[in-house]
């Protein structure tokens, strides 16, 4: 385990993330944030980086996520993406999401554009797969889910 997450283990971080021109684009919570922003960079170029505000308990993220949005809002920072309904103060933030809302998340996702791997990435993902012995059934599952994606199209 690295140092730092030793030293957060069992808290949730609240982070800020910035665009090159260090503008305020969101504000989240995450058991591991340095993850999160790897994600929100693949899936948002211009996402470039994070500032981790600070480590609470788990009980607290949710709480703190919206002091940190108001305070940062009082303080005169723009939030870009608030008028997407992003980082908008919410009482449902924290609360868990609903099948319907789960489902729109997951189809949004998947109509998002993605980058293209690099040959680099291609060739160690070729390397690190290389020898790997695979048995009948699991064969037999991965031609069955690569069907089911394909007729899901």
């Amino acid at each position: 385990m690295k140092k730092m997450e030793r030293a957060i283990q069992g808290k949730v971080g609240i982070y800020a993330l910035a665009n090159e021109k260090h503008t305020l684009l969101y504000i989240g919570a995450s058991i591991n944030p340095e993850q999160r922003f790897i994600r929100h960079k693949y899936a948002k170029p211009w996402v470039v980086h994070l500032h981790i505000l600070e480590f609470v308990d788990d009980n607290l993220a949710a709480e703190k996520e919206k002091e940190w949005i108001k305070k940062l809002l009082d303080k005169g920072y723009i939030i870009e993406n608030q008028e997407k309904g992003w980082n908008y103060i919410s009482k449902n933030i924290g609360k868990p999401l609903s099948n319907e809302t789960r489902q729109k998340i997951r189809n949004t996702l998947r109509s998002l554009p993605r980058k293209p791997l690099t040959q680099e990435t291609k060739d160690r993902i070729r390397e690190s797969l290389s020898g790997r012995k695979l048995s009948d059934d699991h064969k037999q599952k991965i031609s069955e889910g690569l069907l089911r994606r394909k007729n899901a199209r």
